[in-house]
């Protein structure tokens, strides 16, 4: 994020995608009055190769589903490192699941349109409903940043950690909003008693740590969040308060290095003719599972239930899935 001129290692490590979804400008005519189903009969009809900016990118896929559903099938190889453009679809029928299939996918919500509606720009509108996923966890406190303006003087973040499976607490952001005035003195001076020279994690990024006060890891709190990044991020996360009955997790024991683990075997895989949607099937010590591959998307450990209700999210039929390898 916010990074005007990416190294080609980075654009190659995190590549961008353009998502098209609506079109407010055509031909030299504004569109902004059409309804929704129009702007998007509009962009149906471009048929769009690319976008200026993005040239020499594939066009959009897009998978058709019963009652006329559609499903995003993002282009571009996701190791070439360019630009893509995405097709986001026109509608999805089966609301359960669509929100399973989102919430799959990590994405921060779902958004419900008005098929008549008109678009509005910088208004809310309630023919526009977004619906975002919005979960909590407990956090624990490791460091605050000095606050700004109205919060000169107090704290104006705090900087928390979550516990990984073994205990070890690692770096999850920061978190700047849902304070009441009342939380902050109480924060503050809870904490006053417990500062540390030092980070008590690693990977804190540098313009978060610059201006920081360390704080000792016992006092776990609970956030809400939208999502969490691969890299174990909060996303939008809000403070909901102090959990006074809960305590950090003990720090791990030193333990023996342990025997390398036995390699997950993939017994078979099916895909579809085009070969975008791609299904392993998965064994591993005595148990199996099936992963789901769309592009540079990966959901594992499915069993068959779950896996045929994102593919039918997506407007794809496993029967139409093909066996591309055998053990």
């Amino acid at each position: 994020m916010h990074v005007r001129n990416p190294a080609p290692a980075l654009v190659q490590r995190v590549p961008v995608r353009f998502y098209i979804f609506d079109v407010l400008h055509l031909d030299g005519a504004s569109t902004l009055g059409l309804p929704y189903e129009q702007r998007r009969a509009l962009l149906d009809g471009l048929h769009l190769p690319g976008l200026p900016g993005l040239a020499g990118t594939p066009g959009p896929a897009v998978a058709n589903g019963p009652d006329g559903a559609r499903a995003l099938v993002p282009d571009a190889d996701p190791g070439s490192g360019g630009s893509a453009v995405g097709y986001v679809p026109r509608r999805f029928t089966d609301g359960p699941g669509t929100v399973a299939a989102a919430r799959a996918f990590a994405l921060e919500g779902v958004v419900a349109k008005l098929a008549d509606s008109t678009y509005r720009p910088a208004e809310r509108s309630k023919s526009w409903i977004k619906h975002a996923f919005v979960d909590t966890i407990e956090v624990v406190i490791i460091g605050s940043r000095p606050g700004r303006g109205r919060r000169a003087g107090t704290i104006g973040s705090l900087l928390v950690a979550i516990p990984a499976a073994d205990g070890t607490l690692h770096f999850a952001g920061g978190v700047g909003t849902g304070f009441t005035d009342a939380d902050l003195r109480r924060l503050q001076q809870a904490l006053a008693g417990l500062r540390r020279a030092t980070p008590p994690v690693p990977g804190v990024p540098r313009e978060q740590s610059r201006d920081a006060t360390w704080i000792e890891p016992v006092v776990v709190g609970e956030v809400a969040y939208r999502t969490l990044t691969p890299d174990r991020q909060l996303r939008h996360a809000a403070w909901r308060g102090v959990r006074p009955d809960k305590t950090p997790p003990p720090a791990p024991a030193a333990q023996p290095a342990p025997s390398p683990p036995s390699p997950e075997e993939v017994t078979g895989s099916l895909q579809t003719a085009d070969g975008t949607w791609r299904v392993d099937i998965v064994r591993h010590d005595g148990t199996g599972w099936y992963r789901l591959i769309h592009g540079d998307i990966v959901v594992d450990r499915l069993q068959l239930p779950d896996l045929q209700q994102l593919l039918h999210a997506a407007g794809v039929d496993l029967a139409d899935l093909a066996v591309s390898r055998a053990a």
